[in-house]
């Protein structure tokens, strides 16, 4: 139950800061927010290099965690130069040949065979959670940007926290028994979903000018990014199972680490970022 008091105080604490932050403090591209999501970049960056440091073939340095930060400040800079939007290809090419070319000729000069579990290693912390977070400052790209960026992170914390609150007052019969996370419900899925659809047609309403299609797209487009925002959720719990860890940090009261308070985001911010311009006209 201490748990369960400590998420919810973070979630009624953070959010409204983090609306304030966006709607008050949104000069210089909203420099303050584009911060905000490099900490969670950099912190989420040396969560996930901790993953792989109980295997002795694996040789990890501040480099990858630097090449994963680097997504999010190429973003912000697009923010200004949005002429070379075709940056971010080029970036990514050129991060796998420098990935390639550190363990190639330093972290496996002397016994090639760890090459894969190095290599594959080093593009996970980079593309998880730098090149994923990315996308949440690109969603500021958009008209209204405040609006939009308010619309996916109310929408993802919202579900996840309805999905927590259902699944914990309502679900317990209703346990799905997931290897890679026992306690998730269907209950809980189905509040978060539902909480979902109901802020995404609140906003609908509410900002029509955001919106060029009809209700029942707008719908769909709450369920996809619904699923997104859960299948995010259970890739981080694959990580950590897989690696024996039960939280990725100990920063986040209640939470865990920042991977755990974030996870939700880091695979529907792309997927939110490609679908809006569908129903955005």
């Amino acid at each position: 139950m201490k748990k369960f008091f400590l998420r919810l105080f973070l979630f009624l604490i953070f959010i409204p800061i983090l609306i304030l932050i966006i709607y008050q403090f949104n000069f210089l591209n909203f420099i303050l927010l584009n911060l905000l999501i490099l900490f969670f970049a950099i912190t989420g960056a040396i969560e996930t290099k901790n993953f792989f440091k109980a295997d002795p073939k694996i040789k990890s340095g501040w480099l990858i965690i630097l090449l994963s930060s680097s997504f999010p400040v190429l973003a912000y800079f697009l923010l200004w130069f949005r002429n070379l939007n075709n940056l971010q290809e080029i970036w990514i090419i050129a991060v796998i040949i420098i990935i390639f070319i550190k363990v190639t000729f330093y972290d496996c000069r002397k016994d090639f065979s760890h090459f894969f579990p190095n290599f594959t290693s080093s593009i996970i912390t980079v593309i998880y959670p730098g090149l994923l977070l990315s996308y949440l400052i690109k969603l500021l790209s958009f008209n209204y940007p405040a609006h939009l960026i308010t619309l996916f992170i109310g929408s993802v914390f919202g579900n996840d926290i309805c999905a927590y609150l259902g699944g914990k007052f309502l679900g317990s019969k209703t346990r799905l028994n997931l290897k890679i996370s026992p306690n998730k419900t269907l209950i809980g899925f189905i509040a978060g979903i539902g909480f979902s659809i109901l802020f995404t047609v609140f906003f609908y309403y509410a900002v029509p000018e955001m919106f060029q299609t009809n209700l029942l797209f707008i719908i769909l487009f709450a369920i996809l990014i619904s699923i997104t925002t859960i299948m995010g959720d259970l890739i981080e719990s694959a990580i950590k199972r897989a690696v024996n860890i039960k939280d990725s940090g100990t920063l986040m009261l209640g939470r865990g680490g920042i991977l755990d308070s974030i996870d939700s985001i880091l695979i529907s911010a792309p997927v939110f970022y490609f679908l809006y311009p569908l129903i955005s006209g």
